[in-house]
């Protein structure tokens, strides 16, 4: 039986950007979710999940997510249609998660969202390049994104940045990031 049923989908113009094109949703539900949120954390990688709430921000197909019991939350869509088909693809993923239950470890990891600023304290601070970028800010910037994976950085494996590339890397898997088997 699928947990999430039926929904209703409002768009909002945020007050903080009222002449965006874009838009925001409140989605209120017509069933509670708080039960699959462990499971949804278990089985995505970067989720904020605070089981006290319960709250749960994820990212699916690009897009943020903040799932409570009862409403979802999410912005940048174009119109009612872009919204429902966003909506349409994590209702499947909140059902499909919920079928398989049996199969995944819940989990309570609470996740961290990491800005380019954290991450770029924790690099050796060279600026040299050998990533591929113009300095440290801007392969924190593509890490944080997960559009650059930490192994790009090579002064990280030089024994003089061991404590660096320690840290990093243990925030990096705090928080649901890929770091290559090698780096753990």
């Amino acid at each position: 039986m699928s947990l999430l049923r039926d929904y209703e989908i409002r768009l909002e113009v945020f007050k903080c950007s009222p002449h965006s094109e874009s838009v925001g949703c409140l989605v209120d539900l017509g069933q509670d979710i708080r039960e699959v949120m462990p499971y949804l954390n278990g089985v995505l990688k970067r989720c904020r999940y605070n089981p006290d709430a319960p709250t749960l921000e994820i990212t699916h197909e690009e897009r943020s997510f903040a799932l409570w019991a009862k409403r979802i939350a999410f912005g940048g869509v174009a119109g009612y249609d872009e919204a429902e088909r966003a909506m349409q693809s994590v209702q499947q993923l909140i059902n499909d998660t919920w079928a398989r239950r049996d199969e995944i470890t819940p989990s309570e990891r609470r996740g961290a969202n990491l800005s380019p600023l954290t991450l770029f304290k924790l690099l050796p601070g060279l600026n040299c390049g050998e990533c591929g970028e113009t300095g440290c800010l801007a392969f924190a910037a593509k890490l944080a994104r997960e559009k650059a994976s930490v192994d790009r950085c090579t002064p990280l494996t030089r024994p003089d940045h061991i404590e660096c590339r320690t840290a990093l890397v243990g925030l990096l898997v705090e928080a649901g990031y890929g770091v290559p088997e090698d780096w753990c």
